[in-house]
């Protein structure tokens, strides 16, 4: 994704956090075994707030007009005649308006629910694009996800042409793409505005090739202030999801949507970020409930032992059981990031961790356990997620994820 500095992703050199944004250094889009450990930094006193994570920046993010209007009404169906089967209570809002469809579309191979999170903005830096892409073909993974910023699509954009040749370059490789509705900054987007976006950006694929997008996200890490700026609490992002599912599922009601994009935040509210947990309450008592068909995370381990990802499986957890109590037991989280930094651990241990994650998600303790998205393919700047070393050489991990995943 855009050149983001390396602003505070957990397991870096400092705290917690995530990725991109403004204008600053490189970026790195930004993670799953054992039993939860609980997983904040200890809450800092009003006096001495948490200082923020280090996350990827955006450099290339610039103030762009408004899209068109309002977003496309979804088409009227009967909502599901079955309650959820759980005994937490029930849910806080109505059901779904469309029938969700599968959770991961039909891949086939150990590495169908796993992949690379784009390094650059595939609509900026395609070299970049295509540079994760092949990575993600040699370790026999079949997703890829990146950032499509409404002034790189139409009507902001001239033409297509620039989605049209990453999206296809994916998909000749025999991948998966996971579009992230995104801005051009930290600004909330206005509900209609991101609804209109992805709607075109959904329409245009469905005619144009069908299959060629596996799924939509809606934003990117906002319950962080370096991404929603003003901090935001989950209630304002809930808006924003109500008016993008029905808008994507007029557009093509078989598309899965994914909300939620959070990252480990502080263990309580402060300048730099909102617990998880806490936003996805609020978004949840907002009616958000109803409007995605997976819930997203990226789990990151911040502050555990080098290769332990405790604090990432025990973040997974309390998500689910909010989940549960919502009546959303039925669906899955996607990790739509997760890595282990080598700037705070040994090679060694970044594979160890690799191992735990591939695990979590394989070996059938967490079966509601989605696709997982690793960040990333290769270190930028001081960033150093990297499966790959800055220079193209391979890092352990690289023999560690082949033999995992049959690659």
């Amino acid at each position: 994704m855009l050149l983001r500095s390396p602003a505070s992703r957990p397991n870096r050199a400092r705290p917690s956090g995530l990725r991109r944004l403004g204008v600053v250094v490189p970026i790195a889009l930004l993670a799953v075994t054992a039993a939860c450990a609980p997983a904040r930094p200890a809450t800092k006193s009003p006096a001495a707030p948490a200082p923020a994570p280090t996350t990827p920046v955006r450099a290339n993010d610039v103030a762009t007009p408004a899209p068109p209007t309002t977003a496309a009404k979804p088409p009227a169906t009967t909502p599901p005649t079955s309650p959820p089967t759980t005994a937490a209570k029930p849910p806080t809002t109505t059901p779904p308006t469309t029938t969700p469809p599968a959770t991961v579309p039909p891949l086939s191979g150990k590495g169908a629910k796993f992949g690379i999170n784009g390094q650059q903005f595939p609509l900026i830096d395609l070299g970049s694009w295509k540079y994760s892409v092949d990575r993600s073909v040699e370790l026999g993974m079949k997703w890829i996800r990146g950032d499509w910023p409404p002034s790189r699509v139409p009507p902001l954009a001239a033409s297509w042409t620039a989605s049209d040749t990453a999206l296809d370059y994916a998909q000749a490789h025999g991948l998966k793409v996971i579009v992230e509705l995104h801005g051009d900054g930290p600004t909330p987007p206005a509900p209609s505005k991101l609804a209109n976006e992805g709607s075109a950006i959904v329409s245009h694929y469905k005619s144009r090739n069908p299959g060629e997008i596996g799924a939509v996200e809606v934003w990117n890490e906002p319950n962080l202030n370096l991404f929603w700026s003003p901090l935001g609490d989950g209630t304002a992002y809930a808006a924003v999801v109500k008016a993008v599912y029905p808008a994507v599922k007029a557009a093509d009601p078989t598309m899965t949507v994914l909300a939620g994009a959070m990252s480990p935040g502080p263990g309580s509210q402060t300048s730099w970020g909102y617990p998880e947990a806490q936003f996805l309450t609020n978004a949840y008592n907002a009616g958000m409930g109803g409007n995605f068909d997976a819930l997203s995370y990226h789990p990151y381990s911040p502050n555990d032992a080098p290769g332990s990802i405790n604090n990432a499986l025990g973040a997974l957890d309390r998500l689910h059981s909010i989940m549960v109590a919502h009546g959303d037991d039925n669906k899955q989280i996607w990790s739509t990031e997760a890595g282990a930094s080598t700037a705070s651990q040994s090679e060694a241990a970044q594979a160890t961790a690799y191992t735990n994650y591939i695990n979590a998600v394989t070996n059938g303790s967490r079966p509601w356990l989605g696709v997982m998205i690793f960040h990333n393919a290769r270190d930028t700047g001081g960033e150093q997620f990297g499966i790959w070393r800055a220079d193209g050489t391979p890092k352990a991990v690289v023999a560690t994820i082949k033999k995992m995943l049959g690659a």
